[in-house]
């Protein structure tokens, strides 16, 4: 069975999440208009742009942990202007869909979820950061390097980890057709994945 693998690169937002630093994964990537998307940053304006979304993140009032989270990730991501309401409406959003799909994994797909499953594949991740550049994205936020990689950006790598499980079943029950290419049957499983999401959230 092939190894399910694609690039992801600094600072983009992934299936509504943002990942700091590149690692290898196959979750599928939410569509979104690359307007609203920031040019790629340097490493301070990277750190600005964090300090700055948590700044203004900390100021609205009612947030869970969660919603909180992803408020920031929004904003360091995103090019357009939010209100506030709207920031929190599509933060919302963003957690609940990350949420839907891990319960599908582990309930429709029965993947193993389990904290140490997941720490164990940060700890495989992890080795290919750069762990300089990584460590000033980590201050950014307020924490040690490893409070960012294990829980900051949990739920991204219990997302990947999900994906990579969830697709390799996905290539065993849909196999690939004469003549499809690489990317088509990527998208093909990405949209089995998403439809049984759908049908059960």
């Amino acid at each position: 069975m092939k190894k399910w693998i694609i690039v992801i690169g600094t600072i983009v937002l992934i299936s509504g999440g943002l990942m700091f630093f590149q690692h290898r994964s196959e979750a599928p990537q939410v569509s979104q208009d690359p307007q609203e998307l920031h040019e790629p940053m340097s490493e301070a304006e990277t750190t600005a742009a964090i300090e700055q979304a948590i700044d203004h993140v900390e100021e609205l009032e009612g947030l869970e942990e969660g919603i909180e989270k992803w408020a920031v990730r929004l904003l360091v991501a995103s090019n357009e202007s939010l209100s506030d309401a709207e920031l929190v409406a599509q933060a919302e959003q963003a957690y609940q869909k990350r949420q839907d799909a891990l319960d599908v994994a582990e309930e429709v797909y029965d993947v193993d979820m389990s904290e140490e499953r997941i720490h164990a594949f940060i700890e495989q991740e992890v080795e290919q950061i750069d762990e300089a550049f990584m460590t000033s994205i980590a201050s950014a936020h307020g924490l040690s390097l490893e409070a960012f990689l294990y829980d900051w950006e949990y739920d991204n790598f219990a997302y990947n980890y999900a994906w990579r499980e969830v697709g390799a079943r996905l290539e065993e029950d849909f196999p690939i057709q004469e003549g499809e290419d690489a990317e088509a049957y990527r998208e093909r499983l990405t949209e089995e994945w998403q439809n049984k999401i759908d049908e059960t959230r």
